[in-house]
């Protein structure tokens, strides 16, 4: 019995695919150097349950797959052995939406409506792209503008009972603010030192109780006098702790309350209506692009009273290395949520109730709440 397994020579943006067949023909000693040549290789260790070679997958039998993949493969073949192959398969981002009554999928060239998804189980997957690409096969196709009108109608944060995370100080620009607002109490030094540390700053951010939609109001507290959001890409994290997805976020912070002690940060940061993400998850195997323009918009009385803007290059901690930290010592069943921090910091700016956050990220989209006091 045997493996045969794609090596990390894969290259992005395949997607691998683990299937187990059973092949039944003779097979010269010398393909193995042949598979290997192409960049697979042999293992001893025999997993899963045997596919027909006629099983299909992503709408290719594995037999079509494998002579796509494997040139020499009608030459090859072991008689009555199992084989675990891992192949790759080609799979478009997409934009995956939660609808009061559906949830809906958008790709390069299509939206999908389908049904109200248990999403604990779904953002609980491994793999959620190529569950998302086979179960939307049967859902019903829309003209674009009949999907701008379900977005528009109103949107449910894209998370079931997930928690969300943060990470801090993983700009320059937020070092620089946070010594600045701490400097009376006595903290500046510490957040100098995270800043340079290999250890981040991760701290719990929300239940989802805590979360409001898109669309919806965000909180400041009565008790504070400085009042900021914070526009974040916030990463969606598998149990297995890898990185399936991106979301925009909206950390709120109290300023005043944080600058006053940095050890009242879990007051300035969780509370009633303390955070946002959305309108969608874009789903994609690649890490996002560290050019990505980030952008902070508040209107005030129909005004544009600040705007500011950041790139992803600014952030000095990667997404990787973020979630590799969270995963340490934590363990997410159902997936998590981790905000990986802010480089858009306004100065001498302090929200008001019913201003409107407008908060963009490229390639995912603008999350819109409106500020109340709690």
């Amino acid at each position: 019995m045997h493996n045969l397994y794609k090596t990390e020579s894969a290259t992005a943006p395949f997607r691998e695919f683990d299937l187990v067949l059973m092949l039944c023909c003779s097979f010269p000693f010398a393909g193995i150097t042949r598979i290997r040549s192409y960049g697979y290789d042999l293992s001893p260790k025999y997993l899963g349950t045997p596919y027909d070679l006629d099983t299909k997958v992503m709408g290719k039998s594995i037999y079509a797959i494998l002579k796509n993949e494997i040139p020499c493969f009608a030459q090859l073949a072991f008689p009555n052995l199992f084989l675990k192959f891992r192949f790759q398969q080609t799979l478009k981002p997409m934009k995956l939406y939660k609808l009061p009554s559906g949830t809906l999928l958008q790709t390069s060239d299509s939206f999908l409506l389908g049904p109200s998804l248990n999403w604990n189980d779904l953002l609980g997957r491994e793999n959620l792209k190529e569950y998302l690409t086979i179960e939307s096969k049967t859902w019903r196709s829309l003209e674009e503008e009949e999907a701008n009108d379900l977005i528009k109608a109103g949107l449910q944060s894209p998370m079931g009972d997930q928690e969300i995370w943060a990470a801090g100080v993983t700009y320059y620009r937020s070092r620089t603010a946070r010594m600045e607002e701490s400097q009376d109490a006595g903290g500046a030094d510490f957040y100098d030192k995270v800043y340079a540390a290999d250890r981040p700053e991760l701290f719990f951010k929300a239940t989802s109780s805590r979360v409001s939609a898109p669309g919806g109001k965000v909180n400041i507290r009565k008790d504070s006098t400085w009042d900021v959001p914070e526009p974040e890409l916030t990463l969606l994290i598998s149990p297995a702790g890898r990185i399936q997805g991106f979301t925009v976020g909206n950390d709120m912070s109290s300023r005043s309350i944080e600058g006053e002690n940095p050890l009242y940060l879990p007051q300035a940061k969780v509370y009633q209506g303390c955070a946002a993400i959305g309108p969608c998850i874009l789903v994609q195997d690649e890490i996002i692009s560290e050019e990505t323009l980030i952008k902070l918009e508040i209107y005030r009385e129909g005004q544009l009273a600040f705007t500011g803007e950041t790139e992803l290059t600014q952030l000095k901690r990667k997404p990787k290395e973020l979630a590799e930290w969270l995963f340490k010592g934590n363990t997410f069943p159902i997936g998590c949520f981790l905000m990986t921090g802010t480089g858009i910091v306004p100065d001498d700016f302090t929200l008001e109730v019913d201003d409107k956050v407008c908060i963009t990220i490229e390639g995912i989209g603008t999350l819109e709440n409106f500020i109340a006091k709690i």
